[in-house]
C-alpha cells in the first residue's frame, strides 16, 4: 500500500492470578491431529476439511498439500520464492509469489492457471464460498479485484485507496480513507458478488479504521466496524446486519477500560471483551444475537501468565464456548463454557511456542504450537484441533 497511516500501538499485557475455578478444569480442551517436521522457515496454514498448507525450503520455494490423513497429496516447486497459499475446502490451492504473480494448482497439483493482475505489493483473500480476491497497487491506484476461479480472469474491480476486507462473496467491504471539514473518517461500502454497491456507511467523524482486523465479517453477514481516533484507546464498534441496517453502536473510552476482541462464531453471534486496567483477573464477555440484541453478559476470571487481551481467544464455537490460550510457558489453552466456567484444558510441551508472528497460521480450524531447532535449521510443529 502506498500510503501509510501512523500510530500508536499500545500492547497491554499484564501478569494475573489464578482463580479456582481454572484449576477445577480436568478435560482436554484440545487434541493433537498432527506432528511435523520440517525447515526453519515453514509457514503453514490451516484450512479447511483438514486441509494444510505448507511453504517451506530456502527461500520458499517448495508448497506442500496435506489432507486431513496427515497425508502429503502432492509437492510443487516454484522458479521464483513463494509468499503465501490460499487453501480452498476441495483441496486447490492458490499461491502468490515475489513476482506478484497468482498460481492456481488443481487438487492434484497441477498448474491450472497463472496471472499477474497488479504490479505491485498483491495480497489474495479466498472466502468459504469460492471467492477468489485480490489486491495491489497498479499505475499509482491501489485496486481490489475479484477473479474468476476457472480461469483467472477479472470479473469485477474497484480502485480502494483504503482496506479491502471479504466475508463471503456477497459480502465483500471496502473502506476508503476521506474527510468532511478536515475531520477524517471512513466510508465502508459493502458490494454483492458482481461487484454492485449493497451498503454505505461512515464511522465517526475523527475516527478511523486503523488495521485490516478492525472490520469483522460474521458467516451470517453481519459485519463489526472498530474504528479508532489518532493513537488514543477509546473504541467505536459499529453493527450491521447483511442488508446494511444499523444493530447497535458501542462506545469503548479506553480508560480504565479497554477493547479486547471483537469476534462472530458460525452462527453470527457475536462475543465482545472488555477488561478494566484496575481489575485486571477478569474478563468482560458480552454476547449478542444476529439482531443485534445482547444476550449475556459476564465476567471470567482469566489463567496465571501475561495475556495478550487483543489476541488470546483463537475461537469461539457455536455454544458460546471460548478458547482461550496463555502466553508464559508451557502454553495453556483453556476452554471456557457459555456460564464462563473453565471445563477444558490442554498443555503443550514446556519447549513449545505460539507463532506470535502468524508464520503458522493459528484459526478457528485449529491451532499450531511449534518448536525450533537452530542447530539444524529446523522447525517442528503440532497442529492441534479444539474439542
Amino acid at each position: 500500500m502506498k500510503y501509510s497511516i501512523k500510530f500508536v500501538l499500545f500492547l497491554i499485557i499484564f501478569t494475573i492470578s489464578t482463580s479456582t475455578n481454572v484449576s477445577a478444569a480436568t478435560a482436554p480442551s484440545m487434541g493433537v491431529t498432527w506432528n511435523y517436521k520440517g525447515t526453519f522457515v515453514t509457514k503453514m496454514s490451516l484450512g479447511e476439511n483438514g486441509y494444510k498448507g505448507i511453504l517451506e525450503g530456502d527461500g520458499w520455494y517448495k508448497f506442500l498439500l496435506v489432507n486431513s490423513s496427515n497425508k502429503t497429496i502432492y509437492t510443487y516447486t516454484s522458479k521464483t520464492s513463494l509468499r503465501d497459499a490460499k487453501v480452498y475446502k476441495d483441496g486447490t490451492t492458490y499461491l502468490t509469489n515475489d513476482n506478484d504473480e497468482i498460481i492456481a494448482l488443481t487438487n492434484t497439483g497441477k498448474v491450472r492457471w497463472i496471472k499477474h493482475p497488479y504490479s505491485e505489493d498483491l495480497t489474495l483473500d479466498l472466502t468459504d464460498d469460492g471467492g477468489l480476491y485480490a489486491s495491489g497497487y497498479e499505475n499509482g491506484e491501489w485496486i481490489s479485484s475479484k477473479l474468476n476461479l476457472t480461469d483467472g480472469k477479472t470479473i469485477w474491480s474497484n480502485k480502494t485507496r483504503g482496506f479491502f476486507f471479504v466475508g463471503n462473496s456477497d459480502n465483500t467491504i471496502m473502506a476508503k480513507s476521506t474527510s468532511d471539514n478536515n475531520n477524517p473518517y471512513f466510508n465502508v461500502a459493502s458490494f454483492y458478488s458482481n461487484g454492485k454497491l449493497k451498503w454505505s456507511h461512515q464511522t465517526p467523524s475523527g475516527y478511523g479504521i486503523r488495521k485490516r482486523d478492525f472490520v469483522k465479517i460474521s458467516p451470517k453477514g453481519n459485519v463489526a466496524v472498530i474504528s479508532q481516533k489518532g493513537a488514543l484507546t477509546d473504541r467505536y464498534i459499529q453493527v450491521y446486519n447483511a442488508s446494511g441496517k444499523r444493530l447497535f453502536t458501542k462506545y469503548i473510552d479506553g480508560e480504565p477500560n479497554y477493547l479486547g476482541q471483537v469476534i462472530f462464531n458460525d452462527k453470527g453471534e457475536l462475543l465482545i471483551t472488555t477488561f478494566d486496567t484496575t481489575n485486571t483477573t477478569k474478563l468482560k464477555c458480552e454476547w449478542y444475537n444476529l439482531d443485534g440484541k445482547r444476550i449475556s453478559s459476564k465476567l471470567i476470571s482469566i489463567p496465571k501468565g501475561p495475556v495478550d487481551y487483543r489476541e488470546y481467544i483463537t475461537k469461539i464455537d457455536n455454544d458460546k464456548n471460548i478458547f482461550l490460550h496463555t502466553q508464559n510457558y508451557p502454553l495453556t489453552m483453556y476452554k471456557y463454557n457459555s456460564s464462563g466456567k473453565v471445563v477444558g484444558k490442554t498443555t503443550a510441551p514446556t519447549d513449545f511456542e505460539y507463532d506470535e508472528s502468524k508464520t503458522l497460521t493459528n484459526s478457528s480450524n485449529g491451532v499450531v504450537f511449534f518448536k525450533n531447532d537452530f542447530k539444524n535449521n529446523i522447525r517442528y510443529a503440532r497442529v492441534y484441533s479444539y474439542k
